[in-house]
């Protein structure tokens, strides 16, 4: 079949379109202004007999549009040559220009044709039929897979996408299709880019997020928690392990060192984390250069993720330079669950207690790292109902 019979038009009329999976059309009118401004970028997808298989939307914004008394751009797939095997399956112009949730929609039409033709070969050849005997059935089995593979390897070309590419696609609409408010953009940015992979990371990533705040949460105080929050009192005079010279009237706390932070952590904070975890940890410039919070990981047995910045709207402290920015590193364990943050650097508010981290990071981090309850540590104040706090910086709990 040639290029000229794969990219036609037709008549409005023509196009018969039957029960849809979509029943929420959006806003039409946005995507008809769109065709007069670009025309159809892709044109709607049907079969020999005109029957519509993908682009209702684009169908319907086009009678909106200028072109609606022009015939539509169609692609035509002609399915029932597929099915019979009479189609040059090597042939370009039948798998250009698809977009993955097209590709869906072609394997949808497809399979279960494809289906019925290969239960009418299995017949044909011998195949198991009612009051046939086991052992018969046993014996054609592997001629059953042989079909099933051969299904899947002409829908896989039909529709230009790789096999496991197009599983990946089906999911990503069909999440869509049960929950358009929470997977549609997922569909949309498939279908923008072109590109399956990204999109279907991240449902997986939504999906395991969702179970996880189902869980029923650890027990306050204990653990194991899945997402947890530190602001170690790290001194002044990292290297000196005399408590009563550490940050001596610098800090309104008492802070560590490295090593009592060291000790603590594999001795009090790794029992209370998760096998899966991801753990924030808020680091100063100048501990952050000296790359004290390699120590402290590899104490917690977590690996370092990527940093968020936080600008500061007033100065802070600073032995050489006054500080206005802070640091937290995202570190996780295991197969630790993280929606993506949308960016790396953030103006939270401050206030005036020295130390207090702002409660926008706590809200965020609860917003990305799913977990049925958190904990934080060395904390000043309360940080809301799923929050467990751990701390002993009573001084500025008074000053608060």
């Amino acid at each position: 079949m040639n290029a000229d019979a794969m990219q036609s038009y037709r008549r409005i009329s023509e196009v018969k379109v039957g029960n849809r999976h979509r029943k929420e059309m959006g806003d039409i009118t946005a995507l008809a202004r769109d065709i007069n401004e670009r025309g159809l970028l892709h044109p709607i997808v049907v079969d020999q007999k005109n029957r519509l298989i993908a682009g209702e939307r684009r169908l319907k914004a086009w009678q909106l549009s200028n072109f609606r008394e022009q015939p539509i751009p169609v692609h035509v797939v002609p399915l029932e040559d597929i099915v019979a095997g009479e189609w040059a399956e090597n042939d370009p112009t039948l798998r250009k220009n698809f977009t993955p949730s097209e590709a869906v929609a072609i394997a949808r039409e497809l399979r279960p044709r494809l289906e019925v033709a290969s239960k009418k070969r299995q017949q044909e050849h011998g195949g198991t039929a009612p009051g046939r005997k086991a052992e018969h059935s046993a014996q054609v089995a592997p001629s059953v897979e042989a079909e099933k593979g051969r299904a899947v390897a002409k829908i896989a070309r039909a529709t230009g996408k790789g096999a496991r590419t197009l599983e990946k696609a089906e999911a990503i609409v069909e999440a869509a299709e049960k929950e358009p408010a929470k997977f549609g953009k997922l569909k949309a940015d498939m279908d923008k880019s072109g590109r399956v992979d990204g999109p279907f990371k991240r449902l997986q990533t939504m999906k395991a997020a969702e179970q996880i705040r189902k869980e029923p949460p650890p027990l306050p105080g204990n653990g194991p928690y899945r997402g947890m929050v530190i602001d170690f009192p790290w001194a002044a005079e990292p290297d000196d392990d005399d408590p009563e010279r550490l940050a001596r009237g610098y800090y309104p706390y008492a802070t560590m060192s490295m090593n009592e932070i060291a000790e603590f952590c594999a001795l009090s904070i790794v029992p209370l984390l998760h096998r899966d975890c991801t753990v924030a940890v808020w680091i100063t410039n100048y501990h952050l250069a000296l790359g004290h919070q390699l120590h402290v990981f590899n104490a917690l047995e977590l690996k370092p993720t990527t940093i968020l910045t936080w600008r500061k709207s007033k100065l802070g402290r600073g032995q050489v330079a006054r500080g206005t920015t802070e640091h937290v590193i995202i570190a996780r364990r295991g197969k630790s669950v993280i929606e993506t943050f949308p960016r790396t650097d953030y103006d939270w508010p401050s206030d005036k207690v020295h130390s207090r981290k702002p409660q926008s990071f706590f809200d965020l981090f609860a917003k990305h790292v799913p977990a049925p309850r958190y904990a934080t540590l060395f904390e000043t104040v309360d940080r809301g109902p799923l929050w467990d706090g751990h701390g002993d910086k009573i001084t500025l709990r008074e000053a608060a």
